[in-house]
Formats: structure tokens, sequence, C-alpha cells
């Protein structure tokens, strides 16, 4: 279930039916996870270079593009609106 405060997850929780946690990989949604989680892991697929790179992989490409991931999760809409880059 994606996210915490759906209908959805209020019925599962009011059923007691079994959740089980996934692997983040959407750094808007606090990920990506910094380990694996009950077994499971991102992987990123970078097209252009036919890469398969691991959510922990240290590639100076892939972690900037993370960085900036993170930045953009955390800017305030307010502060970019009508900037049309």
């Amino acid at each position: 279930l994606h996210g915490d405060s759906t209908s959805l997850v209020k019925l599962v929780q009011e059923e007691g039916w079994k959740q089980d946690d996934v692997f983040t990989w959407a750094q808007g949604d606090g990920g990506p996870d910094d380990a694996p989680v009950n077994g499971g892991i991102g992987l990123y697929y970078l097209g252009a270079e036919q890469k398969l790179l691991r959510f922990d992989d240290m590639d100076p490409d892939f972690c900037k593009m993370n960085e900036l991931f993170w930045e953009l999760a955390e800017t305030d809409a307010e502060s970019v609106r009508g900037d049309k880059r």
C-alpha cells in the first residue's frame, strides 16, 4: 500500500490484515532506503548507459542524481512557482 493515510490503509488496519514493508525507492516517500527491507532492494536501470545499479551503488552520476532528487523532494513548491525552466 502506498502511503499511510489512504482509506485503503485505514481499511487494512481496521480489519487487522497483515502488511509487509517493502523497499522504498522514491525520494518523495523517504527513499531510497539505506538497507534492504525484508530481503528486498531497489535496482535502477540507466537506459542510455545500459547499466543496472543497486540502490547503494556509489557511481558518481547515480549519487548526484539521488542528491538532485532529494533536493527536489524537499523543495517548497511556492519557492519555484512561475519558474518556467
